[in-house]
């Protein structure tokens, strides 16, 4: 493991800027920009239900309004390098639209609380526990 290698600093790193990125792009329904921040199997899993979603006419709405208690639940060495399992919760206003426009799932008012335990949803209800690289622009 790199001697330099700040837990607490790494769980700042992840709530300002990897978790919120990545949720961002998964609530948006943003192919792109999940692409950069992922290797490509966590990509396929993630981007599968969302492409699904576009393909049906669905737009996205939701929003992430709050990330919290995040920590590094575990951590081992891989062939890419260091890989460790972070966990958080959110606060979040989920919400998809059919092609008229109306809600097909979620609230576009109510918040929801997101645990983290369970792993990647296909209904983005709970988006999941992260598996995170620490090399390599901290990709999942």
């Amino acid at each position: 493991m790199d001697p330099s290698f700040d837990k607490e600093e790494f769980i700042k790193f992840c709530k300002a800027e990897i978790i919120p990125n990545v949720l961002e792009a998964m609530v948006r329904g943003d192919l792109e920009v999940l692409q950069d921040w992922c290797f490509e199997a966590p990509f396929n899993v993630l981007a599968d239900p969302i492409r699904q979603g576009l393909k049906a006419g669905y737009t996205f709405g939701s929003q992430i309004l709050d990330v919290e208690h995040v920590d590094v639940a575990s951590g081992q060495m891989m062939e890419q390098g260091p890989v460790l399992l972070i966990t958080f919760q959110t606060q979040q206003i989920m919400v998809v639209y059919d092609k008229a426009g109306q809600v097909k799932e979620g609230d576009p008012v109510g918040v929801s609380y997101s645990p983290q335990q369970d792993g990647p949803s296909v209904k983005l209800e709970s988006v999941g526990t992260f598996v995170v690289c620490q090399q390599a622009h901290a990709n999942l």
